[in-house]
């Protein structure tokens, strides 16, 4: 349902335009390739959320781990997917400017340990 949504939003976007079609598409593309691939429609978290660079988050008094996350529009949002499969949205306006810098510092310490863990070792 959202999906099909969204394809009608990207094409009403595109039709109605300024641009030249081509230039729209171009436009519209990737975003519409991410949303495809790694979804951006999901809920965001409302209240309190904790990180640590070990990957567990805590929200509402349960401890969930990270299984992965999309820093791709880090200037709007992050994307995390959580272990049991679920997926949720930080928004960087819904927190303050040095939460939401300390919380991709926190995030890219996780990434990072998760690339050293799975690279080949020589």
């Amino acid at each position: 349902m959202v999906d099909g949504l969204i394809a009608i939003c990207i094409i009403w976007a595109l039709l109605f335009s300024p641009f030249p079609l081509i230039v729209a598409v171009a436009l519209f593309y990737p975003l519409y390739q991410f949303q495809t691939i790694h979804g951006f429609c999901y809920p965001a978290w409302q209240g309190a959320v904790s990180v640590n660079a070990s990957g567990a988050i805590k929200y509402q008094q349960q401890v969930e781990h990270i299984q992965s996350l999309s820093l791709l529009f880090y200037w709007w949002f992050v994307s995390i997917k959580l272990a049991n499969g679920r997926r949720y949205l930080i928004w960087r306006d819904s927190c303050q400017d040095s939460d939401y810098r300390q919380l991709m510092i926190v995030l890219k310490q996780w990434q990072q340990k998760g690339e050293l863990n799975s690279s080949p070792k020589s």
